[in-house]
């Protein structure tokens, strides 16, 4: 049986204080903007700005005030998207896995038993797993409207470490609850709809929600005084009506891939540029007037390329970009930060020695100049060839599916693919760029990320940068 973890004596106090804290604002910005690229490295971020601009192109995230960041958790070198998200909004290193709760907790500390049945070294929790505050929970104290919009269920990682305060991320029931009865956001939109609605049969088979304690969490977010979209054309008419509290929920679980979504035509979603709009139009509008937090997520990214699909993720990517643009273009840089930032790399390279105007998803070609090899007289060097004779990719992976023969029965045993065969194949969305080590997804991995900035208190985004050193940026910022 799981048992739910209760806050302890000094984590109740602590959210009973919150009120008091940050309540007289002087910090330089009204308002700010996070926006995270979820396992958006810096490979990622160069190859996506190559994919739609060439080498010499620019992003919209491209911000004048850069840092590079560490990213690792209390326990991981190589961290997950709980802990990052976790010290961004909280300032504090905590262990994989656990949100919004003190660097002493261990993740599942709550509960007897592993997953597997054996005993749980790490139950019952310690008598410092507490909750810690959010960023969100102060800049609400303080007067201040707060929103999330993330391409994943709003119960994801990410989003959810802005307002929940959980031993283990996976607990995605409970994290709905909690935003429905903490009531700190007053914009939310993102997917994981299954997570808000009881398990019963649907009309064509299947079940229309995941909830085995029978609540409908929509009708009780209702009961509090939201207004609830569950398609784009309701949260539009929700924000243009001026609804003083909004939850868009456009989807039973994570936001389709941009690529389907602009392949759904006119039942497309709302783009991540215009749910960004739309956040930025409700929270400006706020009636308390006290400027407002708001995160933004671009998640998919990081699904695109845990399959070693590049060309999604980087669309995915660019995505993204496209809503910072269209932020930097609704806000004034005077009163608000814009910060950009990712909470983990995913093991890509930029490999061969492709020319200025080849695809970033293309073929590598050999480093001999034209006159020493160009065997077939185009002018150009010839495609790279590895020891075994075959082609190889620009962009390549360190682990992942994209191993050997996707299509084989046993991939890992499977011999390797010649790209150079392929063709223009290799552009296809659906093509896994090749890994060097087997296994179903790619892990994450621990290099640096970038951070880059602009707007009042974004001087200190630069040099070396803790990921915890992010919250205190915001924070002093916003005066909180």
């Amino acid at each position: 049986m799981q048992t739910r973890w209760v806050p302890g004596r000094a984590g109740l106090l602590l959210l009973m204080l919150l009120p008091l804290l940050g309540a007289d604002r002087s910090g330089p910005a009204r308002n700010a903007i996070l926006f995270v690229g979820d396992g958006m490295g810096v490979a990622v971020v160069t190859a996506a700005r190559i994919h739609a601009h060439g080498p010499a192109g620019r992003l919209a995230m491209e911000l004048p005030h850069v840092a590079l960041v560490r990213t690792f958790s209390r326990d991981r070198m190589v961290p997950d998207s709980a802990s990052t998200a976790t010290a961004m909004l909280t300032g504090q290193k905590v262990h994989s896995g656990t949100l919004g709760m003190s660097p002493e907790t261990r993740r599942s500390c709550s509960v007897e038993k592993r997953p597997d049945g054996s005993p749980n070294p790490h139950h019952p929790c310690s008598d410092g797993a507490e909750p810690i505050p959010s960023l969100a929970e102060m800049a609400r104290s303080a007067g201040m409207a707060v929103g999330v919009v993330s391409t994943t269920r709003i119960t994801h990682a990410t989003p959810a470490a802005l307002y929940a305060h959980s031993d283990d991320r996976d607990r995605e029931e409970e994290i709905a609850a909690q935003l429905v009865e903490r009531s700190d956001l007053s914009f939310v939109v993102g997917g994981g709809r299954r997570f808000f609605l009881p398990r019963f049969p649907g009309r064509n088979g299947g079940f229309t929600g995941s909830r085995s304690d029978g609540r409908n969490l929509l009708l009780e977010l209702e009961e509090r005084g939201y207004t609830v979209a569950t398609e784009g054309d309701s949260l539009q008419r929700a924000v243009e009506e001026g609804a003083p509290r909004v939850v868009g929920l456009l989807a039973d679980d994570h936001l389709p891939f941009e690529l389907e979504r602009r392949q759904a035509g006119e039942k497309a979603l709302p783009s991540l540029a215009e749910l960004t709009e739309l956040a930025i139009r409700h929270l400006k509008r706020d009636p308390g007037g006290g400027g407002y937090l708001l995160l933004v997520e671009g998640g998919r990214i990081d699904h695109a390329l845990h399959s070693n699909a590049a060309r999604v993720g980087l669309e995915e990517t660019l995505a993204l970009d496209a809503a910072v643009d269209r932020a930097r273009k609704l806000v004034s840089e005077k009163d608000t930060l814009l910060l950009v930032t990712a909470d983990h790399g995913q093991p890509i390279v930029i490999a061969g020695y492709a020319l200025v105007e080849d695809p970033i998803l293309g073929l590598a070609r050999r480093v001999e100049g034209v006159e020493r090899v160009d065997e077939d007289g185009d002018g150009k060097p010839d495609w790279a060839q590895g020891l075994d004779g075959k082609g190889m990719t620009v962009l390549q992976f360190g682990n992942g599916p994209g191993y050997g023969d996707a299509a084989a029965a046993q991939p890992w045993k499977a011999e390797r693919e010649d790209p150079i065969e392929l063709g223009d194949g290799v552009l296809d969305p659906r093509y896994r760029q090749e890994s060097a080590i087997p296994l179903r997804y790619t892990t994450h991995e621990g290099t640096d990320v970038f951070a880059a900035a602009t707007g009042p208190g974004s001087e200190a985004v630069q040099g070396f940068l803790d990921n915890t050193e992010l919250f205190g940026i915001l924070r002093r910022a916003l005066g909180l």
